[in-house]
């Protein structure tokens, strides 16, 4: 195993000591007794998994951004329609939210998926129950919470196989409506291959919506420190396999490459020095595409 102690410093001082002692005892358990580490571990361990306000708040976010900058964009109806999310994570993402609207099919992609979750009394109570309620809030209730869960277990179908190619399996090549994904892209190693493999699964009205968020993750006061200040193709080997280091450019001309014209919304971009920026970077990117941390990728 490998350890950089500053960065267990700096995750330490930014991190709510529960959350930091939580996520330190996973990764522990995963190092000495990795067969003993279950999907209850994970979700303990990860307040963003335990958060069902959030999937549904940074999906609205993007829609109304998309509403207000983005011409001729349409908010995207479920009913009816086949939904994929790209990382979906441990409790489905926004697929609940798809089939509570009335999708047909919500399909996922996630490596720790564990169908288990669907079944257990302590997600069921903690996750699935209280997001239902939210739901039936802001649409109505569409479902009885039974039959909610019902339609988890009916139509909700994730794969965790990370080869997107393998959907074809599931999904016809062009039936795919809506393709998502939020904080996801950042991760992939091959690309180019997932998008690829997107394009064929969609067909000229597909509508896809990827956040992809170009920092560090680990920090979100200094989100490029270990990236920029490094020679370019080591920071790039050192950030391997946990992110991509690819950048804005990079992810619109891989949608390019596979017929697929994306539009960016740049959520957030922060100013960078020129000094602090490792002239290896410069000679590659624009300092104003080097300072975008978080951007929307629209089709």
């Amino acid at each position: 195993m490998t350890v950089n102690p500053g960065n267990i410093l700096k995750i330490a001082w930014i991190m709510p000591p529960r959350d930091f002692w939580r996520r330190t005892r996973l990764k522990l358990k995963r190092t000495f007794a990795a067969g003993s580490v279950t999907v209850r571990d994970r979700f303990d361990a990860d307040p963003d998994a335990r958060d069902w306000r959030r999937h549904f708040a940074t999906l609205s976010r993007i829609e109304t951004a998309a509403s207000h900058r983005l011409p001729g964009w349409a908010p995207f109806a479920p009913e009816g329609r086949t939904v994929l999310e790209i990382g979906c994570g441990m409790t489905g993402g926004t697929g609940p939210l798809m089939l509570f609207r009335g999708a047909a099919k919500a399909y996922g992609i996630e490596p720790n998926w564990d169908a288990s979750v669907l079944t257990d009394a302590h997600f069921v109570e903690t996750y699935y129950r209280p997001l239902w309620q939210h739901l039936s809030a802001i649409y109505g209730e569409r479902l009885a919470f039974d039959a909610f869960m019902a339609r988890l277990r009916a139509d909700l179908v994730i794969s965790a196989d990370t080869d997107v190619a393998r959907l074809a399996d599931a999904i016809a090549p062009g039936t795919l409506d809506f393709c998502l994904s939020i904080s996801c892209l950042e991760h992939v190693a091959g690309l180019d291959g997932t998008i690829r493999g997107l394009a064929a699964l969609g067909g000229p009205g597909t509508r896809h919506v990827h956040l992809v968020d170009f920092g560090n993750h680990w920090s979100k006061d200094a989100p490029f420190a270990g990236l920029y200040d490094t020679e370019r193709s080591r920071a790039v080997k050192a950030n391997a396999p946990g992110i991509n280091a690819l950048r804005l450019p990079d992810v619109l001309k891989t949608f390019a490459d596979h017929g697929l014209a994306a539009r960016p919304l740049v959520f957030e971009r922060r100013a960078l020095d020129p000094a602090a920026v490792h002239p290896s970077w410069q000679d590659a990117y624009a300092l104003d595409d080097l300072g975008v941390r978080v951007a929307v990728v629209f089709v």
